[in-house]
């Protein structure tokens, strides 16, 4: 259970590098049985492990919800110790800085190849660049708002997809 749920918040992490968010820095319910329960009146489906013996070392509770219609999505993790939560922040933060990174080399090669060989390019090909830079260009701008809504509190961590799912958390 232990390396599930680990791969899982990994897996959330990494998400949270791709997936749009946008964001106003705010803040989710960081009492989770609450924020379990807001998020269940607001038609998320829910979980929440919160015995340390189904959790990874170091962590005292995870809550993982996502939207019963759209795309929402928002994992909190409760750690025993700052110092863990502030080095998990820092790696979820790092992750998504590296595929902004990415994301704007990408940009940069695709921009060259169409520059550099657009006389040996059909039109299909030319069509297929152009596409695929605002591909790219649409993914780094919604993985730079993807910085507002990583966070950290104290021991606790969260990664969501919107404000709105953070403010889920709080209303019923």
């Amino acid at each position: 259970m232990k390396k599930t749920l680990k791969i899982a918040l990994a897996l959330l992490l990494a998400i949270a590098c791709v997936l749009p968010l946008v964001s106003c820095g705010a803040k989710p319910k960081l009492n989770l049985e609450k924020a379990e329960e807001k998020l269940e009146d607001n038609d998320y489906r829910v979980s929440l492990v919160d015995d340390e013996d189904d959790l990874e070392y170091g962590m005292l509770a995870y809550l993982s919800a996502s939207a019963e219609k759209g795309d929402d999505t928002i994992t909190i993790v409760k750690f025993k110790t700052k110092k863990l939560a502030k080095l998990y922040y820092k790696q979820a933060k790092l992750e998504i800085e590296q595929e902004i990174e990415a994301l704007k080399l990408q940009i940069k090669i695709a921009k060259y190849e169409l520059k550099k060989f657009d006389k040996d390019m059909d039109s299909d090909a030319e069509k297929y660049y152009e596409d695929y830079i605002e591909e790219l260009e649409d993914s780094l701008k919604e993985a730079k708002e993807s910085l507002d809504f990583i966070g950290r509190s104290g021991k606790y961590v969260w990664v969501a997809t919107s404000k709105d799912v953070i403010k889920d958390t709080k209303k019923s």
